[in-house]
C-alpha cells in the first residue's frame, strides 16, 4: 500500500516535538476535520471519464486534514495530501442490490494498531449490496469523506451518487471565540397593565445552538410605574425575572398610599425600577424564553416603557 499523504509535525523555537507530543498538542487544539472545507479539500466528486472511478482533492497540493487517534494516548494526526487530486476505484456494482461505499481518509500508526505501516492513506471501502443498503462502519483513526450509492448494474459513478460528509476542523469549544458565544435580545414595550396574574410583560426568546453543551443567562429590565394620585387601597407590586421557566429576582414592594396628601397634582406619579437576574448551569438548547413578569394584589398597574435585555453565553 503507497502513502498518499504524509503526516506532518510542528516546530516550536527551531526544536521539533516528537511526533508523540506534537498529537498530544493536537488532542488539546483541534477537533477533526478537514481544513478549507469550502475550497475543496479532500472533496470527493465523479471521474472526468465515463468509469466507476471517483476523484479526490482540491486540485492543490494543500489539502489538509485533522484526524483524531482512536486509541488510548494516540492523539490527533495533522495529514497533507501529497498530490493535487486522485483517482481511486470503487468496485463493480452488483446486478441485483443496491449498495453504499464510503471514501475516508485514515491514519497507520504500527505503535498503536500493529499495522506495521506510519502514513496516511484515501481508501474506498466497499459496502455490502442489500434491498436496504447501509454503510460500512468507519474504521479506526478515519475521518469519513462521502457515501457513494452504488446502484445495482451501474458503470458510471456521478456526482449524484455522492453525498459530501466532509466536517470542517476546528479549534475546541474551550479555544475558539466564535459568533455564537453569546446569543442576544431585548424587547421593548411602551405600556401594559400590571394584573393580579402572574403573566409576561415583556419576552425575549433566545435561541441557543446545539453545539453548546451548556451555557448561562443574564437578564435585566427597566420600567417605569404609574401610581395613582387618589387614595389607593393597600397591596403589593411584584416584579421579577423569569429565566426559563425558573424565576430569578422577585422584587416586592407596597402599592398603596396617598400619593397626593399635602398636595394635589390630579396627575398620576411615575416611578421608575428595575430587576435583573442570572441563571447557571444551563443545558438545554433550542428556543428559551426569558421574561419580565409583574403582578399586583390589588388591582391593575399601569406600566410604561419596559425593557427587557437578556444573553446567554457560552460556557462549554
Amino acid at each position: 500500500m503507497a502513502a498518499t499523504a504524509t503526516l506532518l509535525t510542528r516546530d516550536i523555537q527551531g526544536e521539533s516535538l516528537s511526533a508523540a507530543t506534537d498529537r498530544l498538542v493536537n488532542q488539546i487544539l483541534f477537533l477533526e476535520g478537514v481544513v478549507d472545507k469550502a475550497g475543496g479539500s479532500f472533496e470527493v466528486k465523479q471521474n472526468t471519464g465515463t468509469d466507476m472511478n471517483v476523484k479526490i482533492g482540491s486540485l492543490t497540493t494543500f489539502d489538509r486534514a485533522v484526524v483524531a487517534g482512536d486509541l488510548a494516548g494516540q492523539g490527533k494526526f495533522i495529514t497533507e495530501h501529497q498530490n493535487s487530486s486522485q483517482v481511486l476505484a470503487v468496485a463493480a456494482s452488483d446486478p441485483t442490490n443496491d449498495r453504499i461505499d464510503i471514501v475516508i481518509l485514515r491514519v497507520y500508526d504500527d505503535t498503536f494498531d500493529s499495522s506495521g505501516d506510519d502514513f496516511a492513506d484515501i481508501e474506498v471501502i466497499t459496502g455490502t449490496p442489500d434491498a436496504s443498503p447501509v454503510a460500512p462502519a468507519l474504521p479506526s483513526t478515519a475521518v469519513l469523506l462521502a457515501e457513494i450509492l452504488v446502484q445495482d448494474t451501474v458503470t458510471q459513478i456521478v456526482n449524484g451518487d455522492i453525498t459530501d460528509l466532509r466536517v470542517e476542523y476546528r479549534l475546541r469549544d474551550v479555544l475558539q471565540l466564535t459568533p455564537d458565544a453569546e446569543v442576544r435580545g431585548s424587547d421593548e414595550v411602551a405600556s401594559v397593565l400590571a394584573t393580579t396574574a402572574d403573566a409576561a410583560k415583556a419576552t425575549v426568546n433566545l435561541t441557543i445552538p446545539t453545539t453548546w453543551v451548556s451555557w448561562e443567562c443574564e437578564a435585566w429590565a427597566s420600567y417605569i410605574r404609574a401610581v395613582e394620585d387618589v387614595d389607593t387601597p393597600a397591596g403589593t407590586f411584584t416584579v421579577k425575572i423569569r429565566i426559563d421557566g425558573t424565576d430569578q429576582q422577585e422584587q416586592v414592594s407596597t402599592r398603596g398610599f396617598d400619593v397626593d396628601a399635602g398636595f394635589d397634582t390630579g396627575t398620576d406619579i411615575n416611578i421608575a425600577g428595575a430587576v435583573g437576574g442570572r441563571r447557571t448551569g444551563m443545558t438545554t438548547t433550542g428556543s428559551r424564553a426569558i421574561e419580565f413578569r409583574a403582578s399586583t394584589s390589588v388591582s391593575n398597574v399601569p406600566m410604561l416603557d419596559i425593557y427587557l435585555y437578556a444573553r446567554a453565553i457560552r460556557t462549554s
